[in-house]
């Protein structure tokens, strides 16, 4: 999403453009507060699975068309294992993209203050949406299918403590933490998160630990 409001970065992504409802998407993603991200965390805590997952999924999702269709989401979410409360931050890219093969995402590259970080992109999901072209399609003429890919890669806790302690500072989208994720035909997709969401992530995983101490 953040990719549509810095060309001048030369952010690509799968679908480009910058349409005005995407601009507008874009300028209400920068205006979220940490207040906005810590309150509609979704924790997931089934007591059934090793560990409670808290994500920052419904706090922003990017929509497209007079259908909203959600084309390319992300999120950060953080793991707690049950047993010994280690945590796991990572960020959950969803990707859509019109093709005729999969592109089979399996790497991550992210900033750091010493320079790029580069680690494995591991496939959550994948499925094969639409592969029907006629005028009830979302697909153009002569394409082929629509697939969509959930890949997830880890994040140190450090690098999104930092990036939540640059929340407050002026112009927000001066303060994007980038990354992109990458496949093996050299396909890629690029974005980055807002100080709000980190901060308002770290802020609910930090009050979830400190009510399961008490």
């Amino acid at each position: 999403m953040l990719r549509t409001l810095i060309p001048a970065l030369g952010i690509v992504a799968l679908v480009t453009g910058c349409a005005p409802m995407e601009q507008q998407q874009g300028n209400t993603l920068l205006s979220l507060t940490d207040a906005h991200f810590r309150d509609t965390a979704a924790v997931h805590a089934d007591p059934l699975d090793p560990a409670i997952v808290i994500d920052t999924a419904p706090g922003f999702q990017e929509r497209k068309g007079l259908l909203g269709i959600i084309w390319n989401d992300e999120y950060l979410a953080d793991s707690i294992d049950r047993k010994t409360g280690e945590r796991t931050y990572a960020v959950i890219q969803v990707l859509r993209y019109v093709s005729d093969n999969w592109r089979f995402f399996d790497q991550a590259n992210y900033a750091t203050p010493s320079g790029p970080a580069v680690v494995p992109a591991v496939a959550l999901n994948r499925q094969v949406e639409d592969c029907h072209v006629g005028e009830s399609s979302i697909l153009s003429e002569g394409s082929t299918c629509r697939y969509m890919e959930i890949v997830r890669f880890t994040v140190p806790e450090t690098i999104l403590r930092r990036l939540a302690g640059e929340y407050g500072e002026p112009d927000p989208a001066a303060h994007i933490w980038f990354y992109k994720v990458t496949a093996p035909d050299g396909s890629s997709y690029r974005d980055g998160f807002t100080p709000a969401e980190a901060k308002g992530l770290l802020e609910r995983v930090d009050a979830w630990a400190a009510a399961a101490r008490r």
